[in-house]
């Protein structure tokens, strides 16, 4: 196992920031708002490595640094990496295209 897929596997999973924030009283859309972001950054934030204003954001409300959140979006002195690994984007799935029905 490398360094980095360690540190990937210490990332918080979204349903424990979602269930840190709650015992805070407070959601996703809460964040958004409370930061001035777009509605689903935060939790796109804490899906995916989009936004590093929803990342800052979530760290904010929970006290704790965004390096310690998602460790595997930072470098160890607490930088955000850029770009960042490809481990962590996920490929969008492909779309079919509709098949052509004809009337006979």
């Amino acid at each position: 196992m490398t360094a980095r897929s360690k540190a990937k596997t210490s990332d918080m999973l979204p349903a424990d920031i979602k269930h840190a924030l709650a015992q805070k009283g407070k959601s996703y859309a809460d964040v958004d708002r409370q930061f001035g972001l777009p509605e689903s950054t935060a939790s796109n934030s804490a899906k995916k490595s989009q936004s590093p204003a929803g990342e800052v954001a979530i760290a904010a409300v929970l006290g704790i640094k965004p390096s310690k959140i998602w460790p595997s979006r930072y470098d160890r002195n607490g930088k955000r990496l850029i770009p960042q690994p490809s481990a962590n984007y996920t490929p969008k799935p492909a779309l079919r295209k509709p098949e052509n029905h004809e009337a006979a």
